[in-house]
């Protein structure tokens, strides 16, 4: 399609399409601009994302110039917050793929206008164009300044930034439920010894199960959170409904955690737990991480031993060619039809 663009068929019939009374004639002229990359037409793009007043043309005016790459990140943020539904988005995620510099300079131009999509959108662009000392000093203001509905988008940022020193900013917010989830997590992922210091204290002291503690050290982006997490789980029962994926955290497969994750998957006893967790050993072919799984092959769990084999089902360690063990693998994926 990028050559279509010099075609006559194209270039004979493009304009008309798109000044036509016709809707749908419209947003089709949208759709090839799109396709073609059609850069001639960015400007006029720019004017219809202004003058459209139809859903449809709303929306394939909009993603038409998103295709294009353009850097009029400015623009393109005012027609977001008048027409995205931040809760069902569309245009979002191409927007956040457009230049860092330029929607990096749009974040700053508009993080404090008076409208909250637009504070909404700002700071959620700084979470994804990288720290700098401006940037900074913007997050942690708006975590100071903004209103408690709205605290929770800066302190999502502060954590995706890893921006250090963040326990005097949050610790008066750990009371409030609306951002305490958020909080920890900005604290789990804070690269200062202190912010680590204090998310590790209080789940260690905790006797109960702290859901909302276990989930941030488990989505933190620090590796010695991760441990952290991997001892607890072993002497704290989770409630029932505790669920955590492995898929979602790349680093509990990692080569520094696999110690702990050995230790944790011998000494766990929630059936939910070892059933999720031992899928962490999916790439593992050494002889500890097959023997670990082998065991847990003999689990009283059904669940546990179904995915424990499929984990290992195509595992090439010569240890599973045994005629014992690959029949305790055929039986853990037959357990996959019976309930515990």
């Amino acid at each position: 399609m990028l050559t279509f663009k010099e075609d006559p068929l194209y270039t004979q019939n493009i304009d008309r399409l798109l000044g036509s009374q016709n809707q749908n004639q419209r947003i089709f002229s949208y759709l090839l601009v799109a396709s073609a990359q059609d850069h001639s037409k960015e400007q006029l793009l720019l004017e219809k994302i202004k003058t459209e007043n139809t859903p449809g043309t709303l929306l394939w005016s909009g993603m038409a110039l998103l295709s294009l790459q353009t850097h009029h990140t400015d623009e393109l943020f005012d027609f977001l917050v008048k027409n995205e539904d931040f809760g069902d988005a569309h245009m979002l995620p191409m927007y956040f793929k457009l230049n860092k510099d330029s929607l990096q300079s749009t974040a700053y131009k508009k993080i404090d206008s008076n409208d909250d999509k637009s504070k909404i959108l700002a700071v959620q662009i700084l979470s994804l164009t990288g720290n700098t000392p401006k940037t900074e000093e913007l997050v942690r203001n708006a975590v100071k300044n903004w209103d408690i509905n709205l605290k929770g988008y800066a302190i999502y940022t502060l954590g995706e930034l890893q921006l250090p020193h963040v326990l005097p900013l949050v610790q008066p917010l750990l009371q409030d439920q609306k951002v305490r989830n958020i909080s920890l997590r900005a604290l789990a992922n804070s690269p200062t010894k202190e912010d680590r210091a204090y998310i590790a204290s209080a789940v260690s002291t905790k006797k109960a199960f702290d859901e909302d503690m276990m989930n941030a050290l488990f989505q933190s982006k620090n590796i010695e959170n991760i441990k952290l997490w991997l001892s607890v789980i072993q002497i704290k029962n989770p409630p029932k409904d505790y669920y955590f994926s492995v898929s979602s955290q790349p680093l509990i497969a990692s080569d520094e955690v696999l110690k702990d994750l050995h230790n944790a998957l011998r000494n766990i006893k929630n059936k939910s737990v070892l059933a999720e967790l031992v899928r962490a050993l999916q790439e593992r072919n050494d002889d500890e991480s097959v023997r670990i799984m082998l065991d847990l092959l003999k689990n009283p769990s059904s669940t546990v031993r179904y995915w424990t084999a499929a984990t290992l089902q195509d595992n090439p360690n010569s240890i599973l060619t045994t005629q014992e063990n690959k029949k305790l693998i055929k039986k853990g994926l037959e357990d996959g039809n019976s309930v515990d």
